[in-house]
């Protein structure tokens, strides 16, 4: 079974990693939440 990975990014106030998560998930991909890498960097 493949494994899929997601790295979710944020830099701004109006973007939420959950937002992007579900983005992921609308393409059909299923990310496990224990293989998802967020990082949030305020600018």
């Amino acid at each position: 079974m493949p494994r899929t990975f997601a790295y979710v990014r944020v830099s701004t106030v109006g973007q939420t990693t959950e937002n992007q998560i579900q983005e992921i998930e609308a393409a059909g991909f299923r990310v496990e939440p224990r293989r998802v890498v967020t990082e949030t960097i305020s600018g």
